[in-house]
């Protein structure tokens, strides 16, 4: 059997959802933040793609009390090497394989083995976090507080809405810019060695052409 709900079902589930969000005064603990409260903000918050303030109060709730276990085994691990952040892989000791081919569409998936499926992904979650939690609390806390933490909110916007930009700031920049190469590009050109270059890449040129012209005319005098 699959997954099946009504659309008045869904309005009334996503209602719920969104004032649990709201009313809920613990922390919030994913693996990959952005992804998933890019999708819970855009789905509950947002009433259609430009909504800026349903997105904005969508990020302040999501990100009051957000920690990330994503972030945190990549600073308690803090390796140059190939390493797989990926959920499954940092949790395989605890939860072994339980990944669903078919979890990319969840109304392939019998509701039973979903719960199940979800279930292991939350005992997954807890495990990385409680295993590098504190190994980042005593070495990076600093680190995960003030830079990592707080850009995750950051990202999720970024990828909400794009890059916010001032286009006034944009054009002076670009004004800024154009009179800079300007610069540098007249003080290549009027270089003495540059200058003695392209003198000197003339009179190859010129001689090339007066030799092949030579060439030409003594060809023709002995066809």
């Amino acid at each position: 059997k699959q997954v099946s709900f009504h659309i008045g079902q869904n309005q009334v589930i996503r209602f719920a959802l969104k004032q649990f969000f709201i009313n809920y005064t613990g922390k919030l603990i994913f693996h990959g933040s952005p992804y998933d409260c890019k999708v819970l903000i855009w789905e509950l918050f947002k009433d259609h793609p430009r909504d800026y303030a349903g997105m904005l109060h969508g990020l302040h709730t999501m990100f009051r009390n957000l920690e990330d276990t994503k972030i945190l085994a990549y600073l308690a691990l803090n390796t140059t090497t190939v390493l797989s952040l990926k959920l499954k892989d940092l949790a395989f000791e605890y939860t072994g394989n339980y990944a669903l081919d078919d979890i990319h569409d969840i109304t392939k998936i019998i509701p039973d083995d979903l719960l199940i499926y979800n279930s292991t992904d939350t005992a997954a979650t807890w495990f990385v976090y409680n295993m590098y939690k504190p190994v980042v609390m005593r070495e990076q806390n600093d680190v995960y507080e003030n830079i990592f933490r707080p850009a995750l909110k950051v990202i999720t916007q970024m990828e909400l809405c794009g890059m916010p930009l001032n286009m006034g700031q944009v054009i002076n920049t670009e004004y800024e810019l154009d009179d800079i190469a300007q610069f540098h590009a007249k003080a290549i050109k009027d270089d003495s060695i540059v200058i003695e270059f392209k003198s000197a890449l003339r009179q190859m040129e010129a001689d090339k052409a007066r030799l092949d012209e030579e060439f030409t005319k003594l060809y023709k005098e002995h066809a």
